[in-house]
C-alpha cells in the first residue's frame, strides 16, 4: 500500500511570512510599550509611598515630643509657628535606575485648647519634584496635651 502524500507542496510563500513577522513585531511593540509604562507608574508610586514614609518620619517625631520623648536626632520642635511653614530638613533618597528624589518638608504647628487641655494641630507638607512635575503631600494630626 502506498503512503497518501498531499499533492500541494508549496508550503508557506514569503509575502504570507512577511505578514507574519510584520504582526508579530506591531504586537510585541505594543507589549513593550505598555512594559515601559507599568514600569514608569510603578517608579512613580515608589517615589509617593517615600514621601508618605518622609512625612510619618517628622510626625512620629512630633507625636513623641508632645509626648514628652527627647528627639536628637532631627532637633525640630513643637513650639507653635503662628500659621506659618517652618522647613524642616531636606530628605533625599535614591531609587531603581540612579534617580536621586529630594523631599522638602516642612511643619506649621497651631495651638488648640480643648477644655484645660492644651493641644496642638500639626501639620507635614512634603513637596518633591519627579521627572519635571511638583507634587506634595500634606499629613495633619493632633498632638497631645501637657
Amino acid at each position: 500500500m502506498e503512503p497518501i502524500v498531499p499533492r500541494n507542496k508549496k508550503g508557506y510563500s514569503l509575502i504570507e511570512v512577511l505578514f507574519a513577522i510584520v504582526i508579530l513585531a506591531i504586537v510585541s511593540l505594543a507589549i513593550m510599550q505598555i512594559s515601559i509604562v507599568a514600569m514608569r507608574q510603578n517608579l512613580q508610586n515608589s517615589v509617593r509611598d517615600e514621601a508618605v514614609r518622609v512625612s510619618e518620619l517628622y510626625m512620629n517625631a512630633l507625636r513623641g515630643k508632645a509626648l514628652g520623648y527627647v528627639d536628637v536626632t532631627n532637633k525640630i520642635d513643637l513650639a507653635t509657628t503662628g500659621g506659618a511653614f517652618v522647613s524642616l530638613p531636606t530628605v533625599s533618597r535614591t531609587f531603581r535606575g540612579g534617580g536621586q528624589v529630594a523631599y522638602q518638608a516642612r511643619k506649621n504647628v497651631a495651638s488648640m485648647s480643648v477644655g484645660a487641655k492644651e493641644s496642638r494641630i500639626v501639620t507635614i507638607e512634603v513637596e518633591w519634584q519627579y521627572r519635571g512635575q511638583n507634587f506634595t503631600h500634606t499629613a495633619t494630626s493632633i498632638a497631645g496635651g501637657e
